[in-house]
């Protein structure tokens, strides 16, 4: 059995296969931008709610901008708890 496929513009043909499970890592690279390595954990976490997003799953962009948010709070964070790194004031 074929999966229905949504089709957005007359070239473009999006399968929705495989969309959740990248939501929901979205979800949990947002939950770890806030204490482990946030530019990097949060950017994987956007670019993975955005293609699920884009391969029909709501819950993509709602992932998409917790991994964002969780980025810059956790840079924050680590900016408090760890300061200037030593460099003299």
């Amino acid at each position: 059995m074929e999966p229905e496929q949504i089709t957005d513009r007359a070239d473009l043909v999006v399968d929705p296969r495989g969309a959740r499970p990248l939501a929901i890592a979205a979800l949990v690279l947002a939950a770890a931008a806030l204490v482990l390595i946030p530019p990097i954990t949060g950017t994987l976490g956007m670019v993975f709610g955005t293609v699920a997003h884009v391969k029909g799953d709501s819950l993509g962009i709602k992932g998409a901008v917790a991994a964002g948010v969780a980025m810059v709070v956790g840079m924050a964070l680590q900016a408090l708890l760890f300061g200037s790194g030593g460099v003299a004031a």
